[in-house]
């Protein structure tokens, strides 16, 4: 048993993976000519931005955190948890 690749051009029927990717580079193009370098957007600081992202990412293990000790500590959903 495999999985079987193909060709954009040549799509093969029976595969494991059927999805297309279209790139459309006039879009992307564009896009990118739009695009600002960070340090152009809300003054730059370096370091506002590094605290936010790190603010940011505590917030959402804390959240995650939450949730599982609630998962844990009901009966009904004790078992969705994969535990090591």
């Amino acid at each position: 048993m495999g999985i079987t690749a193909d060709n954009p051009d040549q799509p093969i029927e029976l595969k494991a993976f059927h999805c297309k990717i279209i790139n459309d580079t006039e879009n992307l193009a564009k896009e990118k000519r739009s695009n600002r370098p960070l340090s152009d957007m809300g003054g730059g600081n370096l370091a506002a931005i590094q605290q936010n992202y790190w603010r940011i990412k505590q917030e959402a293990q804390d959240i995650a955190t939450e949730v599982m000790e609630a998962m844990l500590n009901d009966p009904a959903r004790e078992h969705l948890v994969a535990k090591k």
